[in-house]
């Protein structure tokens, strides 16, 4: 069904804060993945470690600010207790990642083609999110949630005769994976800054209207 302006507003506004709250992350998160997509396109048939190496520095730097966000409170407020876990684990594949970079290093593409997918399947439940709010271009979110799981689905299994093109495709994969989630967090914020702008002209106009009402009881009264 349609949901009234007022619950609209107010849905949006709750998204909203959670966006913002988390914005810088999903930014920092999505500039990472963008970086490393450029690096597997501009270095495709070099060793695999050099890429692991960076995934590990990535991901123990994400842990470690989850870990940190989490004990100083903020965390417990936005995401509940998960925060604490996901650093946990964030950090302990990045040492992993560091640790044993070789043996990591034939599991990167199954690993990134799982990512993949995963990524499909979150931009799939932002997309019905979002139209669950009426937000404009929500399928543009779905778009991009089924050309996530496309391309991870080729990636796992993997069609390409070369190692070097298989590199490129997820590098590929991976940029335009960050480039779609900067461009919806971008979209999702306007949105909701637009609801905001609205919400306070429809609060400033009942202001102005009850207002005149009660100066037209007064002149009835006089």
């Amino acid at each position: 069904g349609v949901i009234p302006m007022e619950n609209k507003k107010g849905l949006i506004g709750a998204v909203g804060e959670k966006v913002k709250s988390i914005r810088r992350e999903l930014v920092l998160i999505n500039v990472a993945l963008i970086a490393l997509g450029v690096l597997m396109m501009a270095f495709p048939g070099q060793s695999t470690d050099i890429i692991c190496r960076c995934i590990g520095v990535a991901l123990s730097i994400w842990g470690a600010v989850r870990i940190i966000s989490y004990f100083a409170g903020a965390e417990r407020i936005v995401l509940g207790s998960f925060g604490l876990v996901q650093g946990a684990v964030l950090l302990g594949f990045g040492i992993c990642f560091l640790v044993r970079p070789g043996v990591l290093a034939a599991f990167l593409t199954i690993a990134l083609a799982i990512i993949l997918l995963a990524a499909g399947v979150m931009k799939l439940q932002y997309a019905l999110e979002m139209s669950s709010l009426q937000v404009r271009f929500w399928w543009i979110e779905l778009i991009g949630a089924i050309l996530m799981v496309v391309l991870g689905v080729i990636a796992f299994f993997s069609p390409f005769a070369a190692a070097e093109t298989l590199m490129i495709f997820l590098g590929a994969s991976c940029v335009v994976s960050g480039v779609w989630d900067l461009v919806s967090v971008a979209a999702l914020s306007a949105q909701v800054r637009k609801a905001r702008n609205q919400a306070q002209q429809m609060r400033e106009d009942a202001r102005r209207q009850a207002d005149a009402v009660e100066a037209e009881f007064y002149r009835d009264e006089q």
